[in-house]
């Protein structure tokens, strides 16, 4: 199984689900400032990412509940978005995805632009059920 169908077989059901899945083609996601856009991450960068994952994977349940109680206070309008969402399920899905992405950091050219499909993927389904801003949720990633 390749990387590409790893990664996001781990998060979406089928590839139906994942053709089916509008993609935000309007929006660039704009890349982070805090990445060198000069080079990959650095060996040591990748040993610390998968070492502190190591700690978080075995509470993995409990971290996405955090996520998702964290995800909901911040932006409160989103919550519906999840009303026929297995919510147990979609937190595996969440867990099992970003350990994928850890475990293969030393692939970074194969895992960074299906995590981009991800996020643009994620903005389309954001846009589809609700006209909402985006605020709310990208303040907590900037701090």
């Amino acid at each position: 199984m390749s990387l590409l169908s790893t990664l996001l077989g781990s998060f979406m059901s089928s590839p139906a689900a994942i053709a089916a899945a509008p993609v935000a083609e309007t929006e660039e996601i704009a890349p982070d400032p805090l990445v060198d856009a000069d080079g990959p991450i650095t060996a040591q960068q990748i040993e610390l990412v998968q070492s502190t994952w190591g700690h978080v994977a075995p509470i993995a349940d409990q971290a996405a509940t955090l996520f998702y109680g964290k995800l909901f206070e911040l932006d409160p309008e989103i919550k519906p978005l999840f009303a026929q969402t297995d919510l147990p399920e979609q937190k595996r899905k969440l867990m099992q995805t970003i350990g994928v992405a850890v475990k293969n950091l030393h692939r970074l050219e194969d895992i960074v632009s299906v995590v981009r499909n991800l996020g643009k993927r994620h903005i389309g389904l954001r846009r589809a059920g609700s006209a909402l801003r985006h605020g709310g949720c990208s303040a907590a990633v900037d701090s």
